[in-house]
């Protein structure tokens, strides 16, 4: 029991000093398995998100992405009408990348050469 003990001596009762202490308690015995990997596969962050790759821009749709942001801004939604099949993080990302590659052009394209 993990309970104190009562005993009775000499018509009193006192607390059994050997119940108060807890012995050592066994874990069962551990089970080791060989485990054998039958594939050579790897997994990233990306394996598991289920995002799926877009569709690569060409060259005139990069032409006419800095001509519809010339013309519109950054007004997505209304960039997004230039681009059927395209949404607006496709557009966001693209902005991104470009702004990375060229930002001079990006900054002459949303500031008119400014």
């Amino acid at each position: 029991s993990s309970a104190p003990q009562l005993v009775l001596i000499n018509g009193a009762l006192r607390i059994d000093p050997a119940s108060l202490t807890i012995g050592p308690t066994r874990a069962p015995p551990f089970v080791y398995e060989e485990v054998t990997e039958t594939a050579d596969l790897t997994a990233t962050y990306a394996s598991f998100k289920g995002a799926k790759r877009g569709k690569t821009w060409t060259a005139d749709e990069t032409a006419k992405f800095y001509r519809a942001i010339r013309e519109h801004g950054l007004d997505f939604p209304v960039l997004c009408n230039c681009f059927p099949g395209r949404d607006s993080r496709q557009l966001k990302r693209k902005l991104k990348a470009e702004e990375g590659r060229r930002p001079d052009l990006v900054r002459k394209a949303v500031w008119g050469g400014r």
